[in-house]
């Protein structure tokens, strides 16, 4: 006995449901991956301002000033 043209219809209808839900899946895994590097980069950011915060002017100057000196014996060097 063949399959009536609403039997055709209703087994239509629920494989493009799940394509959709594959699909909807595929977002939401994109949406969570985006969401855990908008997290994992604002946690760096922060602990990189709270490191910057920590030191005196002095210290960022002397820091600095070293950097240079070496950049530039290993330019001449």
């Amino acid at each position: 006995m063949a399959p009536s043209a609403q039997d055709r219809a209703a087994l239509r209808s629920r494989r493009r449901a799940g394509r959709g839900s594959r699909r909807a899946r595929l977002f939401k895994l994109l949406g969570v991956a985006g969401l855990a590097g908008v997290v994992a980069t604002g946690a760096v950011v922060a602990r990189d301002t709270r490191r910057r915060q920590q030191l005196t002017p002095d210290q960022v100057r002397a820091r600095l000033q070293e950097r240079h000196a070496a950049l530039s014996a290993e330019r001449e060097g």
